[in-house]
């Protein structure tokens, strides 16, 4: 997404309009890298959000639920000391770049008014929250920077912009280069060399030039606010799951749009679902490493049963082998010191071609004879074990890429919790270890749902999902799966009626988002009635007759 200074420009012009004259009366540390000022503004509450996470690094209106840190660190008790009960003034871009400063006035003890500057620098992973009074004196900031001797942010430090190696994009110059440039190539170099652009911001640029006036294009870029185009949107995937945002449709981004009325707004549900995103992988990160390395000795295990059926040939002629010895090694005289000779020379009849076969010389005839056939039975019974064990083996792979597949379908901690379970299940089933369940857990609940009057449950692991064919649904009614992926099962209550093929084909597509094949425009989903479908010996795993297909988009439930 393009969180560029022209999106920023953008950004601050809108939020300078909601939150003018407003009152700071509360800030909150949500993490060591995000704060949150709580102001009160033309008679509505507002949340900004303000991150200097590297990754993240933003600042927006949020109307979402917060959770911030009981106890502040100094620099919120800072800020508060500074800000709380003072009224924003204004809030502008600062030297062109992408340097937000939030100018706040408020009454102190004497009732002589005080100025501050809340200055927000959005630069990746060099972002930073800094307070300043209105000369640019530092008073302190969220990250300060001893080691820099051109720029030090330190307490009692004049504050001094990172230095430009690049033109802004509004300046007079730039703007006569780009003006000046005869085609589509220069103008791309020119670009190179200004400031406050991102790549995808760049891409479309040069993309408008094509039908508008390089002037044109340039003054709607600069002012993209109060530019009638103006339209904030995000892009999102066939699932609905968001991508970016702009302030305005990029022509130059093949993506579905979905509009709100702010820019903040938008912003608002990119971030959040972003942060979803990211606790989630957090949260579940010990179960995929599990998983992973229960795939990875599963695997191993594979690759080892394989080699030894890979040896199948090999064992079989051994036994040919031993056949042959048998017709020559009784016939062999021992040497001189009553010791059998290390090789004999034989003809092999199946081959039609004379062998060498080794010998044990401290052996007899009869134990030479009996090694070879003993080496032929432990090797044939070691692949016979190995064809055996391969199938099982094939079996608790497939068990894992389910277990994967309810990882990204749930989101609960009662859920980890039972696919925690399953995993160390998994792992001591071979141990004569026992795992504790002296506690019993609590137990997560399927998703349940009404189209039409017809109850319809979807499972999102295998417990659930065993839970949900097994114990809820009954012979006659509708039974959902995504066919040749892992994923979720989906019941449709019957009651005795006939379910009509629209109402299965909206569970299927609930179904196939909630699959391993979720990213794909089309997934085929079988259905068949529950007393087609069977128990294997791994929870929540299936095999069903009588089916039969669809094709379906997924949807989110």
């Amino acid at each position: 997404m393009p969180n560029d200074y022209v999106t920023l420009k953008a950004l601050v012009s809108e939020t300078n309009l909601l939150l003018f004259k407003g009152r700071i009366n509360k800030i909150v540390v949500l993490t060591d890298s995000s704060v949150a000022l709580f102001v009160r503004a033309n008679g509505k509450n507002h949340t900004l959000l303000i991150s200097t996470e590297s990754a993240k690094a933003r600042m927006h209106l949020t109307s979402r639920k917060l959770s911030f840190q009981e106890t502040p660190n100094a620099f919120c008790m800072l800020l508060r000391k500074y800000l709380e009960n003072s009224i924003i003034n204004n809030i502008e871009l600062l030297n062109n770049d992408r340097i937000i400063s939030i100018n706040c006035s408020v009454m102190n003890e004497l009732h002589d008014e005080s100025m501050y500057r809340l200055i927000i620098e959005i630069m990746g992973g060099g972002s930073n929250i800094i307070l300043t009074d209105k000369n640019y004196l530092i008073l302190d900031a969220e990250k300060r920077i001893y080691d820099n001797t051109d720029r030090c942010i330190f307490p009692h430090q004049e504050y001094k912009f990172p230095i430009m190696t690049k033109l802004p994009i509004d300046s007079i110059l730039a703007m006569q280069e780009l003006t000046s440039a005869r085609d589509e190539r220069e103008r791309a170099e020119i670009l190179k060399k200004i400031c406050g652009l991102a790549q995808e911001s760049v891409v479309e640029l040069i993309l408008r030039c094509k039908s508008k006036a390089v002037s044109e294009v340039l003054i709607e870029f600069c002012d993209l606010y109060s530019q009638p185009s103006f339209s904030p949107v995000v892009t999102i995937d066939l699932n609905g799951v968001i991508h970016g945002f702009y302030a305005f449709p990029y022509i130059s981004v093949n993506k579905e749009t979905r509009k709100y009325s702010s820019l903040n707004e938008a912003l608002d549900e990119y971030y959040t679902q972003a942060c979803e995103a990211d606790k989630k992988h957090l949260e579940t990160h010990e179960l995929r490493l599990s998983v992973k390395r229960c795939k990875q000795k599963l695997e191993r295990r594979l690759n080892d049963y394989s080699e030894k059926i890979s040896k199948k040939l090999e064992t079989e002629r051994l036994l040919q082998q031993a056949e042959i010895l048998k017709g020559y090694i009784f016939g062999v005289s021992p040497k001189e010191d009553f010791k059998m000779p290390s090789v004999i020379e034989c003809y092999d009849y199946y081959n039609d071609q004379n062998i060498s076969l080794e010998l044990n010389p401290l052996l007899s005839a009869q134990e030479n004879l009996s090694s070879y056939f003993k080496r032929y039975k432990k090797l044939k019974a070691g692949i016979a074990h190995a064809e055996k064990e391969i199938e099982e083996t094939k079996l608790q792979l497939e068990y894992i890429k389910s277990i994967e597949a309810g990882i990204e379908n749930c989101d609960s901690n009662v859920e980890y919790a039972e696919l925690r379970q399953e995993i160390k299940a998994l792992q001591f089933a071979n141990s004569t270890n026992i795992v504790s369940t002296r506690k019993k857990p609590k137990e997560s609940q399927p998703i349940t749902f009404s189209i039409d009057g017809f109850r319809c449950y979807i499972g999102k692991n295998n417990k659930q999902n065993a839970l949900i064919t097994f114990d809820i649904a009954k012979g006659n009614d509708v039974w959902v799966h995504s066919k040749d992926y892992h994923g979720a099962h989906g019941v449709i209550i019957s009651s005795g009626q006939t379910v009509p093929l629209n109402i299965i084909e909206t569970v299927a597509s609930y179904v196939a988002f909630f699959c391993q094949a979720r990213s794909s425009d089309k997934v085929e989903i079988v259905y068949t009635l529950r007393k087609f479908v069977k128990k294997t010996t791994k929870l929540g795993m299936v095999t069903y007759v009588n089916y039969k297909s669809i094709t379906v988009k997924p949807k989110k439930l």
